[in-house]
């Protein structure tokens, strides 16, 4: 078995291999020798922007593939949140799994664990280019582990329901601006209101190094907005 990654791992059996999400996709799919697995990313590891659970859904459909198995998009996104949340036992939520299993532009509508419907934005193509040009992606050059932020939210969870029902008002607005297309400001509005919630809902989800480049950002152009009354 060979896995290259940031290293290259070479063993003759399954509990040699360290990388413990390869390991474990591995056995459930009953995958125990002739199997070699290289891995390049855009994007290096621990950087909030889902990579782990990328990482998860491409081995598991790459896997079924060359078994000859076919998975529909549903199946590949409940395997992988299972395999994430059951096997794994991380603190993870799950729309990156599912995100990363559907591909595109799309909205997620959760009504438990397993049962989640998933709608296609129907943007136009000038929308989309306008809104991929007034986004900006900054490497800060730092890492962290999501899972355990992620604890401290759940610990917390009682004492932050209304800063995720705040959070969850804002999804239907996101989708008025998108799909109108006259008011991507607004949704750039949005994302604030919505940064200066979810920092609320762990100390863990930013620091002072951030907040200064979110501040920089600001005073250069970048939109702020204050809601004029709180939210219900």
């Amino acid at each position: 078995i060979r896995f290259s990654y940031r290293k290259v791992e070479q063993v003759k059996s399954l509990d040699e291999i360290e990388h413990v999400p390869f390991r474990e996709i591995l056995k459930k799919h009953g995958l125990t020798k002739d199997i070699e697995v290289n891995l390049a990313s855009d994007l290096p590891s621990f950087t909030g922007l889902g990579s782990s659970s990328s990482f998860t859904v491409g081995l598991i459909k790459g896997l079924l593939a060359q078994k000859g198995e076919f998975i529909s998009q549903k199946e590949l996104a409940v395997a992988s949140i299972k395999m994430e949340r059951e096997t794994l036992g991380e603190s993870v939520g799950l729309q990156d799994q599912i995100f990363a299993a559907y591909g595109g532009l799309n909205v997620i509508r959760f009504n438990g664990l397993n049962d989640f419907h998933v709608e296609r934005l129907q943007v136009s193509q000038e929308v989309r280019e306008q809104f991929n040009n007034n986004l900006i992606m900054i490497f800060t050059g730092m890492t962290r582990h999501a899972n355990e932020i992620e604890k401290t939210k759940i610990r917390n969870i009682k004492n932050i329901h209304t800063q995720l029902k705040q959070i969850h008002s804002l999804v239907d607005e996101g989708l008025s601006c998108l799909n109108m297309g006259k008011d991507l400001d607004g949704f750039g509005k949005l994302l604030h209101e919505n940064w200066v919630l979810k920092k609320t809902l762990s100390s863990s989800v930013s620091d002072d190094y951030i907040d200064d480049m979110y501040r920089l950002g600001l005073n250069n152009g970048c939109l702020l907005y204050t809601s004029p009354s709180p939210r219900d």
